[in-house]
């Protein structure tokens, strides 16, 4: 029985960040699942072209892999499952500060958007 064993590579840092599949990564790429899961096993190397695209997305990740905004780190209080949160539609007229100030958010919405857009290209 094969077991899934956790990549330090930098393909394997990017798919996690961003949520994608091997498949993905590969499409993003130009390459196959298997090339994927070869470069993430070190197993094989990608070419130039393919470490440059794949170094776009790595600038994004969170430090030290990257130059994007610190991840963040939810805090653990229980070994229970965790609480539903409640969902919340930001208006203009809403100021909060704290852990649930709107900038931030809206600031990392932006990011995503942006992120979105330039996967959206490379991909077509």
């Amino acid at each position: 029985m094969a077991h899934a064993l956790s990549s330090n590579t930098l393909a394997a840092a990017v798919r996690v960040h961003f949520g994608l599949s091997q498949a993905e990564l590969g499409r993003y790429l130009g390459v196959t699942r298997g090339q994927v899961a070869h470069v993430e096993a070190g197993r094989r190397r990608l070419p130039a072209l393919l470490t440059l695209r794949l170094t776009r997305l790595a600038r994004l990740l969170p430090p030290p892999e990257g130059t994007g905004p610190p991840a963040f780190v939810p805090e653990v209080r229980s070994t229970g499952p965790p609480p539903l949160a409640p969902v919340v539609l930001v208006s203009e007229a809403l100021l909060v500060s704290g852990p649930l100030a709107v900038e931030p958010l809206r600031q990392r919405q932006r990011q995503c958007a942006r992120h979105l857009v330039l996967l959206r290209r490379d991909w077509h």
